[in-house]
């Protein structure tokens, strides 16, 4: 079990993971990780990283920065968003678009998940979870 899990809306070729629990520098590298896992079985024309309902976010500017670093998951010309709905979280999400490398300049950060929905023109969204192991 994981404080996340992951998404796809195979209609619309949208992958999502969804946080839950706590968001720490652990979680956010195992998370990097197997969702480029995913991206890379799936072959999503877009992504979106939802932190809504993350109890508690608790990342730090050093894991960011070292993140950041790493080859996006999904490069442009794919666009991809982070739902970041309080204050630190979307400060930290801004850090990591700013820091990194280029190829994420589709990557936007949004208040609420309907924000990353209209710019997909995703009206009917049908997101199916995927089983936790592939």
């Amino acid at each position: 079990m994981h404080d996340y899990y992951f998404e796809y809306d195979a209609a619309h070729r949208i992958f999502a993971s969804r946080v839950t629990g706590a968001f720490t520098d652990t979680i956010f590298e195992t998370w990097y990780h197997a969702a480029a896992g995913r991206v890379r079985q799936l072959s999503p024309r877009a992504a979106i990283l939802d932190l809504t309902a993350c109890q508690r976010f608790d990342v730090s500017t050093a894991a960011v920065r070292k993140m950041a670093g790493l080859h996006p998951i999904l490069p442009d010309p794919a666009p991809r968003f982070v739902v970041a709905p309080n204050d630190i979280s979307f400060g930290m999400a801004r850090m990591f678009q700013m820091l990194g490398p280029e190829g994420r300049d589709m990557l936007f950060i949004v208040r609420a998940v309907d924000a990353a929905y209209e710019a997909l023109s995703l009206t009917a969204p049908a997101f199916e979870r995927l089983p936790d192991h592939p």
